[in-house]
């Protein structure tokens, strides 16, 4: 018999070195409970390591069975301990996402952070992303607001998981998986789409695969050009992006793939009207009751046809670079490295505006704000290097899974900032904007340079240096019942701020003034282990139990300057967020797989939260003419709740997917703002649940039609900013999906309407910012 009949082995060692420019995960790792590995049999049988790409082969409709996050390689998501959502193309095309931004209001127990984020920023589990960064594409961070043009599928894992993902939020972690090219499959799509505001969207996807010298290769491309319009006079949204992924075998062992994506998006988004009142006492009493009289009509105003408005204006462009090798040494031992660059720039012009944000006038009956308007660069540079080796070892009575490695991140983020002056005073402009229909026109809410002038401010800089290593390992027992998965990684930031004075005179705007070199630096360095234990028990064939205690560590990649509340000392930017969490809870699939999903409980304690000390506060120890953001250590924050997802697929033609969750956060430390502690944490929802569904006609007259629809139930928001405390009432939102697909010859093409908020729900999604009314759209897509 041959000894490797008892006994094969399997390590995996993962080292990823990033040096990224703007905003960091340092040590992604693989790790999970992985399916057994049989030895090689006497008859031949081959031991074959899980794929790294995650495979589609068993998703049915909504629900999909296999993630690559947590563990880089195919595994399934039921044997995993811990809580992970899979949003696939079905799903994201049916509620008729377009952006990463549409799909987060799906997440179970997460939401989006607003439509006027000028980046792509989520709430998860009750925590409220300050720096918006925390999600990844292909498993390395980026900022921006990605269009879904060259997305795959998402997944979101739900809980600190920086033993699984690195650099993490203490809420979760969301992973874009774009799309690669595919061997065997000669195949184009094109689609077009319109919408009720006289917004258009085109995309192609093109994927060609054949040989080159006897090796298999493909290459696909996508491209997108959206202009998308808001019911919000002068806001819009402009997208032109394209993507190339390539693939090749070098030999039958080691494959090649590379990916290339540009984005350029131009933007005026909806914080042209304010959707803070950071000064004022908020929705809940004082002017706001006047307020709310008018918040229907708010975004709907009449200027006389006037072609300047709110002059908010975010230009993007990114570019992003993946080249990675993977070779199998053997049946149970295969490498893969991967090299990742990528590229963020940001024009910004916004209000910024002033002490009080919000203002009434009891002769008038008018509300009204107070705006001094700033201009920002920023750049992002970001470079990424990493290693996964995986190696097996099956005993006779478990299998044991290893994992080992090193990983190193840098990142480096430079800004330059110009705010508006009056030429008569040399004073910060400062001017009001009036919030009634009517009263909101071009001269006072248009940003105008007459008599004013840009001047530079102090410069900003930060480099970001993250080594890590990690051990764990994982084991499968009694035939695979019991699943562990225990985890160390050793993590450090070491980071260097730049101070630099500004300039005497002119703009880094209009090219007058010249960025100085940095007067001082500061540095530091901090340092974390971050531990995970975790178990999986099959209870039956279709019902696991799991339980697991993780942690996350993740270095503040913006800078954030903090100050001393004692002294008024400036200090360098906040230490990295930590966070530790519990959670337990079931996962099965019954009724022959056609019900399934999870049943889940938390708890989690984020420390050290970039939170904003506030205006008044500032200026107290540092003048009244400061403008400055600045930032407390110590804020913590704890969250408890509990999650249910659901899938329900019945036959072919009909799929649902539904998810309930129930989030108490709170405020527990706050050096700044003592009042805080024990109140509700900002920005959250205590209930959340989506349900969305689709049945497809198979047969008789209907055969090729389909309906479907979704539904959003928030519960009450709360928040605290500032001077304001309150909550906004809870909302529900329904919407539509219909459509036919066919087939004419070998062509296949389908035509589908999706109507949201069919019953032109107003709602507030955030602060005194409503949501957006009735609307529509139909697409059409054709495949050869």
């Amino acid at each position: 018999m041959s000894p490797l009949r008892l006994v094969t082995t399997r390590l995996s060692l993962v080292a990823m070195t990033r040096a990224i420019f703007g905003s960091a995960p340092f040590i992604v790792l693989s790790l999970s409970a992985l399916p057994a590995m049989p030895a090689q049999s006497a008859s031949g049988v081959e031991i074959n390591l899980p794929t790294f790409e995650v495979t589609s082969k068993g998703d049915q409709g909504y629900r999909s069975t296999n993630t690559a996050s947590i563990t880089r390689l195919d595994a399934p998501v039921r044997e995993l301990p811990i809580s992970v959502q899979i949003m696939n193309p079905e799903f994201m095309n049916d509620v008729g996402a377009t952006t990463l931004f549409d799909v987060g209001r799906y997440f179970v127990g997460g939401n989006n952070q607003g439509a006027s984020t000028n980046l792509t920023a989520f709430n998860l589990r009750g925590f409220a992303d300050v720096v918006p960064d925390d999600q990844q594409r292909d498993g390395f961070r980026f900022s921006g607001r990605p269009n879904l043009y060259n997305v795959d599928r998402i997944e979101i894992i739900r809980g600190p998981n920086s033993v699984v993902q690195g650099a993490s939020d203490a809420g979760g972690q969301v992973n874009i998986i774009t799309k690669s090219a595919n061997y065997g499959q000669q195949s184009t799509a094109l689609s077009f789409r319109t919408d009720s505001q006289n917004g258009y969207r085109g995309t192609l996807d093109n994927n060609v695969s054949g040989q080159l010298g006897g090796h298999n290769v493909a290459l696909r491309v996508n491209s997108v050009y959206e202009d998308g319009r808001s019911f919000i006079k002068f806001t819009r949204d402009n997208y032109r992006g394209v993507a190339l992924a390539g693939k090749g075998d070098l030999d039958k062992n080691t494959t090649v793939t590379a990916r290339f994506e540009y984005l350029k998006e131009d933007r005026n988004p909806w914080n042209s009207i304010p959707d803070r009142w950071s000064g004022g006492p908020g929705l809940t009493g004082g002017f706001s009751q006047g307020l709310n009289r008018y918040v229907p009509k708010l975004y709907n105003y009449d200027e006389g046809n006037a072609l300047a408005g709110p002059d908010s204006i975010d230009r993007r462009k990114s570019y992003y670079w993946l080249g990675e090798v993977t070779h199998r040494f053997s049946d149970n031992l295969n490498l893969k490295l991967q090299a990742e660059t990528s590229s963020e720039d940001q024009d910004l012009q916004w209000p910024n505006n002033g002490n009080p944000s919000l203002s009434y006038d009891a002769a008038t009956d008018r509300i009204y704000v107070l705006e001094n308007w700033q201009w920002a660069r920023s750049e992002d540079r970001r470079y990424n290097l990493r290693a996964l080796l995986n190696y097996a070892l099956h005993l006779s009575w478990s299998d044991q899974n290893f994992v080992a490695g090193y990983a190193y991140l840098h990142d480096e983020l430079r800004g330059v900032r110009d705010l508006l002056w009056d030429a008569a005073t040399n004073t910060q402009t400062s001017y009001r904007v009036y919030l009634r229909p009517g009263e909101i026109t071009a001269a006072t809410v248009g940003l105008s340079t007459i008599n004013r002038f840009w001047k530079a401010q102090a410069p900003n800089g930060d480099d970001v240096g993250s080594p890590s290593a990690f051990l764990n390992s994982t084991g499968s027992y009694f035939g695979g019942k019991l699943k562990t998965v225990l985890g160390y990684s050793w993590n450090s930031t070491k980071r260097t701020d730049f101070i630099y004075t500004a300039p005497a005179s002119g703009s880094f705007r209009d090219g007058s003034a010249v960025k100085p070199a940095p007067s001082s630096t500061t540095r530091f360095s901090k340092q974390a282990g971050i531990p995970m234990v975790s178990a999986v028990y099959a209870l039956t064939p279709t019902v696991n139990i799991y339980a697991n205690y993780s942690e996350s560590f993740k270095p503040q990649t913006a800078y954030l300057p903090t100050l001393n509340l004692i002294t008024g000392a400036i200090g360098s930017s906040l230490d990295p967020e930590t966070g530790q969490g519990y959670e337990g809870g079931f996962k099965f699939d019954l009724i022959e797989n056609k019900l399934s999903g999870s049943i889940g409980v938390y708890s989690i304690k984020k420390q050290n939260i970039a939170a904003v000390i506030d205006t008044n506060l500032v200026q107290q120890l540092l003048g009244p003419n400061v403008n400055q953001r600045y930032y407390t250590p110590g804020v913590e924050q704890s969250s408890k709740g509990v999650e249910v997802e659901l899938f329900y697929n019945p036959t072919p033609a009909l799929t649902v997917s539904a998810n309930y969750a129930y989030n108490s956060s709170d405020i527990s430390k706050n050096s700044a703002q003592p009042s805080q502690v024990g109140l509700e944490a900002n920005v959250h929802f205590k209930h959340i649940a989506n349900l969305a569904a689709k049945y497809t006609f198979t047969g008789g007259l209907l055969k090729g039609w389909f309906i479907g629809g979704n539904t959003l139930i928030r519960g009450r928001q709360f928040r605290y900013q500032g001077a304001e405390r309150g909550s906004n009432p809870g909302y529900m939102i329904f919407g539509l999906l219909a459509g036919y697909s066919g087939k004419w010859e070998k062509t296949a093409y389908t035509v589908q309407m999706n109507v949201d908020n069919i019953f032109d729900k107003t709602y507030l999604r955030t602060y005194a910012q409503i949501g957006e009314p009735l609307q529509g759209s139909i697409s059409a897509t054709i495949k050869f």
